[in-house]
């Protein structure tokens, strides 16, 4: 039986172009979602080698936001409809707008996951997913989420080097505040449990090498309490 000799080829060796624009095309997104949570201001310097020098868009996001849903604990807010059409801003500014409701730290955290892919002459396009999830600046009790859909023109005139971003087109958005629904009070609860520090925080390696399996004792690690209302009927519910 004969081996099918370019089933082991790489994608970046041979003529499987999507693939190798895919690759390329998210680890620009993974930098620069660390641009988004490391630079204080976004320019067109501090997002080089990842946006196109000429790279403009309309805004990332929609002028007129309107409530869809609001409980108290969770608002969620959609464009609504009958705005008027925006005009193209530079990328790099456009990206500083979509991050200004956060705090901008460590906590900052963005997704992004591409799909239809479509390798033009040097002009690829894609679609993808966008996820961004901080905390809300105007109140630091709330987590903020801002959830896209882009579809993304790029410049790529060959694999040897990366595609640059030169704009991005918004089909979808939405954006969620939350405050939490629990709030970890383990340590003031166990505060003078001895058990507490010296088993039940230690991790799963710790007890992967002390347990014996024949025991059927589970060693994931996912152990913890929370105490919050997660029901709203104010009173506080345990979940172990």
């Amino acid at each position: 039986m004969r081996r099918n000799r370019r089933a082991g080829f790489e994608p970046s060796k041979n003529e499987w172009q999507g693939e190798v624009f895919n690759d390329q095309a998210l680890a620009q997104f993974k930098k620069l979602g660390k641009i988004f949570q490391d630079s204080e201001r976004l320019t067109f310097e501090s997002l080089g080698g990842i946006i196109a020098e000429d790279a403009r868009t309309l805004p990332l996001v929609p002028a007129n936001l309107e409530t869809t849903f609001d409980d108290r604990t969770f608002l969620i807010r959609r464009e609504s409809t009958g705005t008027n059409p925006p005009t193209q801003i530079p990328l790099s500014e456009a990206f500083a707008r979509l991050l200004e409701p956060f705090e901008r730290n460590s906590d900052l955290r963005s997704k992004f996951k591409i799909f239809t892919v479509q390798v033009n002459d040097g002009r690829p396009e894609c679609e993808a997913f966008v996820q961004i999830t901080g905390t809300q600046k105007e109140d630091r009790n709330r987590s903020l989420t801002r959830q896209a859909r882009w579809r993304c023109f790029w410049d790529w005139p060959d694999s040897s080097k990366p595609p640059l971003l030169r704009s991005v087109q918004l089909s979808e958005f939405e954006e969620t505040a939350a405050k939490p629904l629990f709030i970890d009070c383990s340590d003031s609860v166990f505060k003078n449990v001895a058990s507490y520090q010296n088993q039940f925080l230690r991790g799963a390696e710790h007890w992967a090498g002390r347990i014996e399996s024949r025991y059927g004792i589970g060693i994931s690690g996912w152990h913890g309490m929370a105490l919050g209302d997660a029901n709203g009927d104010g009173l506080d519910d345990l979940r172990l």
